[in-house]
This record gives C-alpha cells, sequence and structure tokens, in this order.
C-alpha cells in the first residue's frame, strides 16, 4: 500500500511540473474561471521555509486554530494569492477613484484648468467609486464610460503640465 507520505510527493511534484495538471485541477473547482491565469507558488513558498529541501516546499505548514491551538495544515497558496491580489486591485483603483474626485472638484474649485478638465475628472471619480459595486454584481456598463474619462481628463492634465514653462533657476 502507498503512504500518505508517498501520495502527497506525487502529488506536490504534479502541481509543480504540469501546468495542465494546475488547470485540469482548478477546474475541479469553484476557481475554474481563473484556471488559466493561476500560478503556482511553490519556489516562493520553498524560499520561505530555507531549512527545509525545495522538494518539500509544500510540507510542514502551520495555521493557529479558534481555539489557540497549531496545527499543521494543507495549504491553499492559489485562493491567498489571490485574495490578496484581488484586494490590491480594488484598493488601488478605488484610491485612484477618489483622486480624480478631488482633483475635480480642486481644479474646479482653484480654476487653475479648464472647467471641462475639472468636470470631466470629477464625473471620472463619480462614476468610478460605484463602478467597484457594479461590478462585483456582474454590470460592467459603465467601465468603458469611466476608463475613457479617465483617459481624456489624463491626456489633458499632461498635455497641460507640459505647456507650463519651468521657472528659471
Amino acid at each position: 500500500m502507498i503512504s500518505e507520505l508517498a501520495l502527497d510527493c506525487a502529488f506536490a511534484n504534479e502541481l509543480s511540473s504540469s501546468p495542465e495538471f494546475r488547470m485540469w485541477l482548478l477546474d475541479q473547482t469553484k476557481f475554474k474561471d481563473r484556471s488559466k491565469q493561476a500560478i503556482l507558488l511553490h519556489r516562493e513558498q520553498a524560499k520561505a521555509k530555507p531549512q527545509k529541501k525545495p522538494e518539500n516546499w509544500w510540507r510542514h505548514w502551520r495555521c493557529r486554530l479558534d481555539d489557540g491551538r497549531e496545527s499543521e495544515t494543507d495549504i491553499l497558496a492559489f485562493r491567498a494569492c489571490w485574495a490578496v491580489t484581488q484586494g490590491l486591485h480594488w484598493a488601488n483603483g478605488h484610491a485612484a477613484a477618489w483622486t480624480y474626485l478631488f482633483l475635480g472638484c480642486a481644479v474646479l474649485k482653484t480654476r487653475a484648468l479648464s472647467r471641462i478638465v475639472g468636470g470631466t475628472s470629477l464625473l471620472t471619480g463619480i462614476l468610478w467609486i460605484p463602478n467597484f459595486f457594479f461590478v462585483q454584481m456582474g454590470f460592467q456598463l459603465l467601465t468603458p464610460i469611466y476608463i475613457g474619462l479617465c483617459g481624456i481628463s489624463t491626456l489633458w492634465i499632461g498635455i497641460w503640465l507640459l505647456r507650463q514653462k519651468q521657472p528659471q533657476t
């Protein structure tokens, strides 16, 4: 009979050596829509445990249980990395949306640039911020609109900045 360790080794080796197997495996889960873009972080996991042999990248990971005890666990790095990646993506996008909103308000208040630039930036922020909620519900109609407005206002501000005379030193 094959031991659990031998089966685990065979599974880990196949995961790390076969992209086709990884895609097939993820296709059997709720992550199937992401199977083609998923990467295995086995090298990173091996570096995180330098005292272990690199081929044992998948072994001896511990987690803290709700009752405070530690337990060895099987890890699903894909889920954790996907959550972190999406979190950073959404946080950066949301911050950019608020930046356009505040930029539009500042331009309109100070009249430093054209009202069209201020209005475009303001409208970009107004459409972009709630778009995060709409995308979660599968509604992406506003995405091309705010991306177009974002491009127009960014290009306009860039041209304005390039036309500014540099102070003489």
